[in-house]
């Protein structure tokens, strides 16, 4: 059996291993603010979605937030909605609505 390989094929598969584990694991806010207008989903992977500033979404308009989801809102926020809110969590992924720091957010507003 040749071992000339073994090592930097298993130091290469290592590299590979932890990159794919930090990339699955890393989360980062995603900041939200003003109209939605196009269709549009809030994916579990970029939570938690922050409302920073008041966000509307437009008629005709879908906003899907995935299973797993936490929607954190800033001091004295609204979303507002006009079009469709889809959000159905799961056992386990549910989805949260929750204030972002010590002040309360305002509500859900269906138009």
């Amino acid at each position: 059996m040749k071992t000339d390989n073994v090592r930097p094929r298993l130091a290469s598969r290592a590299i590979a291993l932890a990159l794919f584990l930090f990339a699955a694991v890393s989360t980062h806010a995603v900041d939200h603010s003003g109209a939605i207008a196009t269709d549009e989903t809030w994916l579990a992977i970029d939570s938690p979605h922050v409302v920073v500033g008041n966000v509307t979404v437009n008629a005709g308009v879908t906003l899907t937030i995935e299973p797993g989801v936490e929607v954190q809102f800033n001091s004295s926020r609204v979303l507002t909605v006009a079009g469709t809110l889809t959000a159905i969590g799961t056992p386990g992924q549910e989805i949260l609505f929750v204030r972002s720091g010590a002040s309360n957010w305002n509500y859900i507003r269906f138009q």
